[in-house]
């Protein structure tokens, strides 16, 4: 789970979540690593998508799980149990404590080694500010 806040949204992108080593982990239209799992924005507007990718696939959430507030934290998680390899996990997404998602395709969720990652970038020349209050990550 994060912690997070925009001090503004327009023209930027960002990805918080977990992902395989990556130093591109996001361009203007969609995370560039198949093997992640987290949130992220490409639209400059704080929209939220979700995805999830096992190799080369990824996969987002058809709905947002929620919008980002101009320079207001907002609460983003998700919980993963089982293992992706096995076919039995189970992937629930959070946006401000409330389950809103559930059911992920196990064949979605990644099989590589996942790292705490967080990316940015802009749209403009103009700097962006994110905020990341705090992160928690437990292993069950």
């Amino acid at each position: 789970e994060w912690r997070v806040k925009s001090v503004a949204l327009t023209a930027q992108n960002f990805f918080y979540g977990l992902a395989a080593t990556d130093t591109t982990l996001i361009a203007t239209d969609a995370p560039t690593t198949g093997d992640l799992m987290g949130f992220y924005s490409v639209t400059g507007d704080g929209i939220l998508l979700f995805g999830s990718g096992n190799s080369a696939v990824m996969t987002a959430s058809s709905t947002s799980p929620g919008t980002l507030v101009a320079d207001t934290y907002s609460r983003i998680g998700f919980r993963l149990e089982g293992v992706a390899l096995t076919g039995s996990s189970f992937l629930e997404v959070y946006y401000n404590g409330v389950i809103v998602a559930n059911n992920i395709a196990a064949a979605t969720i990644p099989n590589a080694i996942q790292r705490l990652s967080f990316a940015m970038g802009t749209q403009t020349t103009a700097a962006k500010v994110n905020a990341i209050d705090w992160v928690r990550m437990a292993v069950k």
